[in-house]
């Protein structure tokens, strides 16, 4: 039975793991490539391909059994 404090430590992992990837990865994208402009079209290049994704999760959750879906999301999440 999942109780609020679990719901609670999910948000705050995924708020961690959300925040190092709008913080930290830039820059060291932009230490590696020395391009402001380069780190600019990838992230709006992973914007435009994660956006349809995730408005298509609501149509893929009525086809897909729940109990795959969040296996499958899992793994996206950890591989991300």
């Amino acid at each position: 039975m999942l109780r609020a404090e679990d719901f609670a430590l999910l948000f705050g992992l995924e708020a961690a793991a959300r925040s190092v990837l709008l913080s930290a990865m830039p820059l060291t994208m932009y230490r590696l490539w020395g391009e402001e402009t380069i780190v600019s079209a990838f992230y709006l290049g992973v914007e435009l391909c994660s956006l349809p994704t995730g408005l298509l999760v609501p149509w893929l959750t009525r086809r897909v059994p729940r109990g795959r879906m969040m296996v499958v999301s899992g793994g996206l999440y950890l591989s991300g």
